[in-house]
C-alpha cells in the first residue's frame, strides 16, 4: 500500500513548483521537477455544478501531460482536493483526461474563497502536489471566518463515527494516532478499502496554506487503524476522515491542536 505523507519538507504553497509530496510511509524525497498547471477558464466561479478543467504542464517545455504520463496512486491518476477558507466545505474527486485536458465536475453551494490542489505521480517517479485559488459567488452566504477550530477528536455524519485518541501532538514530530471507526449505534463500522486504503485523511491548518494527505495503516481489528502523521507547525488543523462503511463513502470532519 502506498501512503502519501506530506510533512514539512513536502508542503507547497499556492503556485509552487512540484518537488515531491506523495512519499512512502516514513517519508522520503522525490527529485525536483518543473511541473506546473494551468486552469482553463475563469477562477471566479458561480455556485452550482461546475465543469473544472486544467492542463498539467512540463514547465520547461510547456508540453501537456496526459494520463499516459502518469501512474495510478491509490487507484487514480490525479487526486483533486478542494476546501474553502472556513474549512467547512470539502471535496475529493478524480479528474479524467479527455485527450487534450483534465476535467472533473465540482459542486459548490457556499460562496467564499477556496483552495484547490492536484496530486499525483509521473511515470518517472516524481510526485507533484500543486495548488491554486478559486472564488465562488451567487450561492449561499459564505461561512464565517476565521475558522476558530477546537480540539475535537470524535465526530460523525449521522450514520458513522470517526474517533482519534487524545495523544498530545507536537509540531515536527511524528504522531501515532489510533483511528476507530464505528456506526452511530456504537457497533463497529463495516470498513472496506477506499481507493486502496483503510481510510484517507486530509489535514489543513487554520490558514489553509498547506495540506497533508495520509493513509492510516490497518489495525488488529477491521474497524481500527493507526495514523502516522507529522504536522509541520503548531496550531489548529482541520481533518477530514474519509472511509467506506456499509458500502457508503463517509466524510467526517474532526480537528486537532498541535503544540
Amino acid at each position: 500500500m502506498r501512503n502519501w505523507i506530506l510533512s514539512g519538507m513536502f508542503l507547497l504553497s499556492s503556485g509552487a513548483i512540484a518537488s515531491g509530496g506523495h512519499g512512502d510511509h516514513g517519508g522520503g524525497h522525490s527529485p525536483k521537477v518543473p511541473l506546473s498547471w494551468e486552469i482553463l477558464g475563469s477562477q471566479d466561479l458561480q455556485a452550482g455544478m461546475v465543469r473544472f478543467e486544467f492542463r498539467l504542464l512540463d514547465a520547461k517545455t510547456s508540453q501537456s501531460l496526459s494520463d499516459q504520463d502518469l501512474v495510478d496512486t491509490h487507484e487514480k491518476k490525479i487526486h483533486l482536493l478542494v476546501y474553502d477558507k472556513s474549512l467547512n466545505e470539502f471535496q475529493h474527486v478524480h479528474p479524467e483526461f479527455n485527450g487534450s485536458r483534465w476535467s472533473v465536475d465540482l459542486s459548490f453551494v457556499k460562496n467564499g474563497d477556496y483552495k484547490v490542489w492536484i496530486q499525483g505521480q509521473t511515470k518517472a517517479g516524481v510526485d507533484f502536489n500543486l495548488s491554486n485559488n478559486l472564488k465562488v459567488s451567487d450561492g449561499e452566504p459564505a461561512w464565517p471566518l476565521p475558522p476558530g477550530l477546537k480540539d475535537i477528536r470524535s465526530g460523525g455524519d449521522g450514520d458513522s463515527v470517526a474517533t482519534l485518541n487524545n495523544q498530545k501532538i507536537s509540531n515536527g514530530q511524528m504522531a501515532m494516532l489510533d483511528l476507530v471507526l464505528t456506526q452511530s449505534n456504537g457497533q463497529p463500522s463495516e470498513v472496506t478499502p477506499y481507493l486502496g486504503a483503510f481510510a484517507h485523511v486530509v489535514a489543513v491548518p487554520e490558514d489553509g496554506s498547506t495540506l497533508i494527505h495520509v493513509h492510516p495503516m490497518e489495525g488488529a481489528v477491521p474497524n481500527k487503524g493507526m495514523l502516522h502523521v507529522t504536522f509541520p507547525k503548531s496550531g489548529a488543523y482541520r481533518l477530514w476522515i474519509q472511509f467506506i462503511d456499509r458500502n457508503v463513502l463517509r466524510t467526517v470532519p474532526l480537528s486537532v491542536k498541535v503544540n
